[in-house]
């Protein structure tokens, strides 16, 4: 399955969770990574559980959270 996160194509397992792709972001793209606390967003703007599903193609942003 492909996903988008931060313009960047990853590649994941059928079935992975939202917090399967950032955990690969993290590790391939660690310097694009926000520090704690982050907000995943979709492509128009909904907060996205780190437990939601994925569909293919489906782009995500993960952004430092506004406090």
């Amino acid at each position: 399955m492909k996903v988008i996160i931060n313009g960047q194509s990853l590649r994941l397992f059928k079935g992975a969770r939202v917090k399967d792709a950032v955990k690969k972001f993290s590790e391939l793209y660690r310097e694009e990574m926000p520090h704690n606390p982050y907000t995943i967003t979709d492509l128009y703007g909904n907060v996205i559980r780190p437990d939601g599903r994925l569909s293919e193609n489906e782009h995500l942003y993960i952004k430092p959270k506004k406090t």
